[in-house]
């Protein structure tokens, strides 16, 4: 009797804690939505300095979600004040007025900006990492992004203009999720990805378009995940992959068309994984692989047009690896490739190529198999 009577008061004891978690968690819940709802509404309005207090106020309803879901919310209503219509710099020349109300909003933006960084650093109190952040149809004039940790979850530039300024991811590392860039415009921002580690990340820029200003991949490592460019347009500007190391991983080139900008994949060093150009059109521009150390992996350049640009391959150091150019389809202006025949470099012409080509493949004396 006395074993039922103890059990009965056990389960009158745990169905009461129960009721009281669940009413802790109903009041914690309410407690966060007065908030939100408090800071939301202060977002909207005409002062930028509430404005900025709104921020900050969300941010530190983010840290203190109760739940996953629940910071998501808020990340998404940050994500969302910045892909809102921005107009641009009026100007030195423009009107005080519009130049006080642009750099107002200005401050608003990139200190919503900063905040996540923070927050996706490995040093944060409260990281946000994992989580999705939706910037898709963002006009980005600035942004500091450096140090951040993307684990998982994705992040979208889709359709974004980087108009001016300097975004920056350097020292940033990639190792799972996916970022996408997809039809970003790229017209006159610097965009660096410096020193940053590609390890397990898809991170794609998709039919992009570079007109003017710089795309900075210095120093990267690519050791895992994916690194692509499909079927992008590179006509102004500059793309730079100075002292790039691949040892895993793969950086594709597809269906892209190089048509005017500098492009630098000098001191690289390959040393496994795949670097791959296939369908791509060299039209106008210079690619330069100048000391590029081809020492691992697999470099191909797939029915490559090389059809206008300046393609020097003539000082890079082939020292192993597999590097072949196969299936050429234009030849009117064939990349420079260095004396002799390099250890490792093949050249296979196309059956199918026509007479045209074939002849100017002839007259350069590139018809040769290693």
């Amino acid at each position: 009797m006395a074993v039922i009577v103890a059990y009965r008061r056990q389960k009158i004891d745990e169905a009461a804690a129960h009721r009281a978690e669940a009413a802790e968690a109903r009041e914690t819940t309410k407690l966060f939505n007065d908030r939100f709802s408090t800071a939301s509404e202060k977002l909207g309005h005409e002062a930028p300095a509430v404005r900025l207090a709104a921020v900050h106020a969300l941010a530190a309803i983010a840290d203190d979600a109760p739940t996953r879901d629940l910071r998501q919310m808020v990340i998404d209503v940050l994500c969302a004040y910045l892909r809102m219509p921005y107009s641009p710099n009026p100007g030195q020349n423009g009107p005080q007025s519009e130049r006080l109300t642009f750099a107002g909003l200005r401050e608003v933006r990139h200190t919503i900006i900063r905040i996540i960084s923070a927050r996706l650093r490995n040093d944060a109190s409260v990281p946000w990492q994992g989580h999705d952040f939706d910037f898709t149809g963002t006009v980005f004039d600035g942004g500091d992004f450096r140090n951040i940790t993307v684990p998982s979850g994705k992040m979208l530039f889709d359709g974004t203009e980087f108009s001016a300024g300097i975004i920056d991811f350097s020292d940033s590392h990639f190792s799972g999720g996916s970022v996408s860039f997809e039809g970003a415009l790229f017209g006159g921002a610097t965009i660096y990805f410096n020193a940053s580690n590609f390890s397990g990340a898809e991170v794609v820029f998709n039919k992009v378009e570079l007109t003017a200003g710089q795309m900075d991949f210095g120093e990267v490592a690519v050791t895992g995940g994916k690194l692509g460019f499909h079927n992008s347009l590179f006509s102004g500007g500059t793309i730079s992959f100075i002292s790039a190391t691949i040892k895993g991983g793969t950086v594709w080139f597809g269906t892209t068309r190089f048509n005017g900008s500098r492009t630098y994949m000098d001191v690289m060093r390959i040393k496994g994984g795949d670097l791959i150009f296939k369908w791509v059109s060299f039209l106008k521009g210079e690619i330069s692989f100048e000391s590029t150390e081809f020492a691992g992996g697999m470099t191909l350049f797939a029915s490559p047009k090389f059809g206008g640009a300046s393609v020097q391959l003539d000082k890079a150091k082939f020292e192993g690896g597999a590097v072949a150019i196969d299936s050429v389809e234009d030849y009117s202006r064939p990349p420079v490739l260095p004396g002799g025949s390099p250890l490792g470099l093949s050249l296979r012409l196309n059956a199918q190529m026509d007479r045209h080509t074939l002849s100017v493949m002839k007259k350069f004396d590139v018809i040769k198999q290693v």
